[in-house]
């Protein structure tokens, strides 16, 4: 099992009994120390104070579990950035109101997300109700947007 696997392992009950969703965890070299990226969100995101909790928490079991060895490394825990892929079905209903492009096979749509469930979602394309089942979309990313309906309710 590799040191990125055992981390997931280790963290995912942890995270979820604060109520935190472990994304990814990403392990940098570095010249002589490593980069540990941790990549925590929640319904609602997150907030400073959880990053500062989940981070001591983190740092303490990395030390006492030993799993990077004897290496020195840096911690960094925060939240996916909106440049995440949308692969898991919260990350869908964690973007209602926002612009959305999928790809599913040669073909690509750009729409706002209105709802979803477990197995797919509903867009307003073109001001018409479209339906993509999740199973159908091989890459979603959220577009940036500068004047966007979500930003001005």
């Amino acid at each position: 099992m590799s040191t990125r696997e055992q981390i997931l392992q280790i963290l995912e009950p942890i995270t979820s009994n604060l109520g935190l969703d472990l994304e990814d965890v990403e392990i940098k070299s570095a010249g002589k120390h490593s980069i540990v990226q941790i990549s925590v969100d929640k319904d609602g995101g997150i907030t400073l104070d959880e990053v500062a909790h989940i981070s001591n928490e983190i740092s303490e079991i990395l030390d006492t579990k030993e799993i990077l060895g004897e290496k020195p490394y840096t911690l960094e825990v925060g939240s996916p950035g909106i440049d995440r892929a949308l692969t898991h079905p919260r990350h869908w209903r964690r973007n209602i109101g926002r612009l959305v492009k999928i790809n599913f096979g040669s073909n690509s749509e750009i729409g706002r997300i209105i709802q979803s469930d477990d197995e797919k979602v509903t867009l307003e394309i073109k001001s018409k109700s479209r339906v993509i089942f999740f199973n159908k979309i091989d890459k979603a990313f959220i577009q940036i947007e500068f004047n966007s309906k979500k930003s001005s309710k």
